[in-house]
């Protein structure tokens, strides 16, 4: 069973096929791991997509990562702004601060979103760590223990960091063939994420270079090394997810002897 995860600022996510375990801790030191049942998708079309190049990349954006959706809506805005300030220059002075009104607009939320970031950056960080080294320890069986997980290495072969760092080259290259950044995006994506999905692409000698980039970025920029506090935390959450697999399974296996 795969099971993915992602860090908070309060915390840890932990998904698998049937069921997503989320610890979120408030200001007080309080805390729950709230669990939900995924929306489970028509399994013949999901692994039909999941099978086309390019596509599956496109399909699985779509699907699950929202930031990403609203980094090309946002893209997407600015192709719009910047066809539209071909036209304004030309336009009365009423159509002028119009358009300028939305770009202090556009800017001052980006700058409110980068701000938050920055603020919650330090314990996104420690958590991000902490879920690394926890499915690194599930992925090679071990016992989720306190010395064992702290023991695991927190940099991980399938973090999003990898991608991003093959995703960019693409992107620079491609500003000089397109000019719409939400179509050079959106392609820089795709290329990016058939050379991540490559079962054994990280062992080709140039795509290893970027994989070596890759970690260094997640050590030194997108990780630190979690409390004993974070790390239980995670180990709560993934232990949490485990139980309502292995309950979905018995429950399963009970409706076939029926």
């Amino acid at each position: 069973m795969g099971i993915g995860g992602s860090s908070r600022n309060d915390g840890v996510n932990f998904l698998s096929d049937n069921y997503t375990a989320t610890f979120i801790m408030d200001k007080d030191n309080n805390y729950k791991i709230k669990t939900s049942k995924n929306i489970v998708k028509s399994s013949k079309f999901s692994d039909f997509m999941c099978k086309i190049p390019f596509i599956k990349s496109l399909y699985k954006l779509f699907s699950s990562d929202r930031i990403v959706v609203i980094t090309i809506a946002i893209l997407v805005l600015l192709d719009i702004l910047s066809i539209g300030e071909r036209r304004v220059s030309h336009s009365s002075i009423v159509m002028r601060i119009a358009y300028a009104v939305i770009l202090l607009t556009l800017l001052g939320t980006m700058i409110y979103v980068i701000k938050k970031i920055l603020i919650r950056a330090k314990r996104t960080r420690s958590f991000h760590g902490a879920e690394h080294k926890v499915i690194h320890a599930y992925d090679k069986k071990m016992e989720l223990t306190l010395e064992n997980v702290r023991g695991c290495p927190r940099i991980a072969k399938r973090c999003g960091t990898n991608l991003v760092v093959f995703l960019l080259p693409i992107y620079f290259i491609l500003e000089f063939v397109i000019s719409y950044s939400s179509l050079q995006f959106i392609i820089s994506f795709m290329l990016a994420y058939e050379i991540f999905d490559m079962k054994k692409g990280h062992e080709l000698p140039i795509i290893k270079l970027f994989y070596k980039f890759g970690y260094f970025c997640q050590e030194k920029l997108f990780t630190t090394e979690p409390d004993d506090a974070q790390l239980l935390a995670a180990i709560a959450t993934m232990e949490r997810l485990l139980e309502l697999e292995n309950r979905n399974i018995y429950s399963q296996k009970a409706i076939e002897h029926i």
